[in-house]
């Protein structure tokens, strides 16, 4: 069984979660079919760790606005990972 504590922080997060739910409703067709494009991009084992995504949030006091030059490059970074491994698959066939 949850204690109290955990039950309110259940409960905050999953008001958190209906809230961006809410916000994204809200958003102009073009801006939900990109959150639409970005949920269906397969990503596989260039996902982020949880680690690094908890350091990030520590580093920023979780602020993703100062966050999103380090998270943009991660992404950079890991996006140019998967493209250079693709290439190397090309040249191997």
């Amino acid at each position: 069984m949850f204690t109290e504590i955990e039950r309110m922080q259940y409960e905050a997060a999953h008001q958190r979660y209906l809230d961006i739910q809410r916000r994204k409703s809200e958003l102009p067709e073009k801006d939900k079919r990109l959150f639409e494009e970005l949920k269906s991009v397969e990503i596989g084992r260039y996902d982020v760790s949880c680690s690094t995504v908890l350091m990030i949030a520590d580093v920023y006091q979780n602020s993703a606005v100062n966050a999103f030059n380090t998270i943009f490059r991660l992404g950079f970074m890991k996006g140019e990972r998967k493209g250079r491994k693709a290439q190397r698959e090309l040249m191997r066939r």
